[in-house]
């Protein structure tokens, strides 16, 4: 198993642990297959340079690196597709990234849905209030 597999299958240990209903997956279009398998797959839809996993509540790609790990041209690519059709994308560079990552995406998106949760609250029955 190579070191950036390595990165996320504990990242997806710590998922299982701190966020358990959390919505997400893994597009496995990555590693060495025999010339029959890549090319069945390929004719099934798979795309070299998908990011490593994707997050269904927040829209967005996660790409997992080693510390010392660059994109592939096909990878900046996809993320150029992620960004024209709105979706998130972001690279990590090893699991305290990854880990600091989705920390900040779960928290910083439940603030905000909290305060819209908050100014919907104070809209009074007939009347419209300025949040």
């Amino acid at each position: 198993m190579s070191e950036e597999d390595q990165i996320q299958c504990a990242f997806i240990e710590y998922i299982g642990f701190k966020f358990p209903t959390l919505n997400f997956f893994h597009t496995p279009n990555g590693g060495k297959r025999h010339k029959a398998e890549a090319a069945k797959f390929k004719k099934m839809g798979v795309k070299s340079g998908v990011a490593d996993l994707y997050f269904m509540d927040y829209k967005t790609f996660l790409e997992i690196k080693t510390k010392k790990g660059r994109q592939s041209k096909k990878q900046k690519k996809f993320e150029n597709i992620c960004y024209k059709t709105k979706h998130g994308y972001h690279v990590v560079y090893g699991i305290d990234e990854a880990i600091e990552w989705l920390n900040n995406l779960v928290t910083l998106t439940n603030e905000y849905y909290t305060s819209i949760d908050l100014n919907i609250n104070e809209i009074k029955c007939g009347e419209i209030v300025a949040a």
